[in-house]
């Protein structure tokens, strides 16, 4: 899942495809635009895909991260360092 703010969609000027109904972190229901096409890159991969335009933050779901072959490598106990790849 992809969740972008309003700000971004905005910027983007990106096409509301319909609303979506979504469960909020208090437990309530509501609607909430769905926007797209977004394209993301990340090395040589790229993905298509759409978005929720929710929140104050982006946040970008594992499985547009898989799409992409985004892998991050736990930090190991001497260097305390990621990697991502």
């Amino acid at each position: 899942m992809l969740s972008i703010t309003k700000k971004i969609s905005e910027r983007l000027q990106l096409a509301e495809l319909e609303k979506r109904s979504v469960v909020l972190q208090d437990g309530s229901y509501g609607l909430v635009p769905y926007v797209g096409p977004i394209r993301i890159d990340f090395g040589n991969n790229s993905h298509i895909c759409c978005a929720f335009v929710i929140g104050n933050h982006s946040h970008l779901g594992a499985v547009h991260l898989n799409e992409l072959d985004f892998k991050i490598q736990p930090p190991d106990r001497r260097s305390r360092t990621a990697t991502i790849s």
